[in-house]
């Protein structure tokens, strides 16, 4: 809001006043409404670029550029930025009914949806016309998708909108190896048998090969020089078409040296690379270990899971070891959280997971 007012000189008597001093202008920022904004127009920025756990910066970062902005479009001798205090304002004294009417916006559109009201897959109406129907605010509007596409029951499809997000039935991976293959829970056989028995479709991407330079993670893992070559081989794995998981496996170059060649290669290793480098070359997996950590998800991730921009997953470094108790693999497995649920069993005689036991863990 720009004001113009007429300014009263204190050191000027009334009698040199005259009154044609031309009137200075007040420009007034709702803070509240810039940072909302700023907040929802962002990416999410990092005080530490890439790490989820440092300070958030998006918003105020964003809020500078539109100040900024705003000083060299709209010429103002004196500008103040206001903020909405916390809690009862003046408002409420003057008006005690003030928002008493108005629906609380996120309950009751989370409500429509969880009582299928809101069907899935049901685009929601504009931001203008939710505006209108509670009576609330663009931002408020903003806020209210943003929490109900955080909890999982919406979803943003770039070019078509915001609609009710499909609810996904978790499939649960057990990582303890199977006492009888020794294989373990993810690896891709395994996964897509498991899959399977649930009467459920798995699909996987055509591998994606590269030799890579080992970053200082994946040097450290599997016990190699920094900055050696590996191979890499990554998938996206899917069950019924919906995105479930991406993998991606880090292999020594010493193994296309002795002879395991399919590595390179673009195409599923219908036997598993386990079997292949066991009777190809003779390294034998004899054991691995889960490094199980959590973290917010990537904007290429989001995009590929659907999920929002402070959706979590799962990150499951799994290293693989040989008959020498080498690492002999490196495989990196990420599960958004909504639709992962994940088991490690322990001791000889852990029994079965019975479905029953299954289905209560999904509710």
């Amino acid at each position: 809001m720009r004001v113009r007012v007429p300014v009263h000189n204190p050191g000027m008597s009334d009698q040199n006043t005259d009154g044609n001093s031309p009137p200075k202008t007040l420009l007034l920022v709702d803070g509240s409404s810039y940072l909302y904004r700023a907040f929802h127009a962002m990416p999410d920025l990092r005080a530490v670029p890439g790490d989820p756990a440092s300070a958030a910066t998006g918003a105020i970062r964003g809020m500078v550029n539109m100040m900024e902005r705003l000083r060299k479009d709209v010429r103002a001798d004196y500008a103040a930025c206001i903020f909405d205090a916390r809690g009862p304002t003046f408002r409420d004294a003057i008006y005690p009914e003030y928002k008493q009417n108005r629906s609380p916006m996120p309950d009751d559109l989370r409500a429509q949806i969880t009582t299928g009201k809101l069907k899935p897959n049901a685009k929601l109406p504009t931001e203008g016309e939710l505006s209108d129907k509670f009576e609330a605010s663009r931002n408020t509007v903003r806020e209210a998708i943003r929490r109900l596409t955080d909890e999982g029951l919406l979803e943003s499809r770039p070019g078509q909108g915001t609609f009710v997000a499909t609810k996904v039935d978790p499939f649960v991976t057990v990582l303890t190896a199977d006492p009888k293959t020794g294989f373990g829970g993810g690896e891709t056989a395994a996964y897509a048998s498991k899959v399977r028995e649930e009467h459920r479709v798995p699909t996987s991407s055509v591998p994606r090969v590269e030799v890579v330079t080992a970053s200082d993670a994946v040097a450290s893992l599997l016990s190699i020089p920094p900055e050696t070559q590996v191979v890499s081989r990554s998938q996206n794995r899917y069950i019924d078409d919906i995105p479930w998981s991406a993998q991606t496996s880090f292999y020594l170059m010493d193994f296309i040296t002795k002879g395991a060649t399919k590595l390179l290669m673009a195409l599923d290793i219908e036997e598993g690379s386990v079997r292949y480098l066991d009777s190809e070359i003779g390294v034998r997996q004899t054991g691995y270990r889960d490094w199980l950590t959590g973290r917010l998800a990537t904007e290429e991730e989001q995009a590929f899971f659907g999920i929002g921009h402070n959706a979590a997953v799962f990150v499951d470094s799994r290293v693989a070891f040989d008959q020498n108790n080498t690492p002999m693999r490196l495989t990196v497995t990420i599960f958004p959280v909504d639709r992962n649920q994940l088991i490690v069993n322990v001791g000889p005689n852990v029994p079965m997971l019975a479905d029953n036991d299954n289905a209560g863990r999904k509710k």
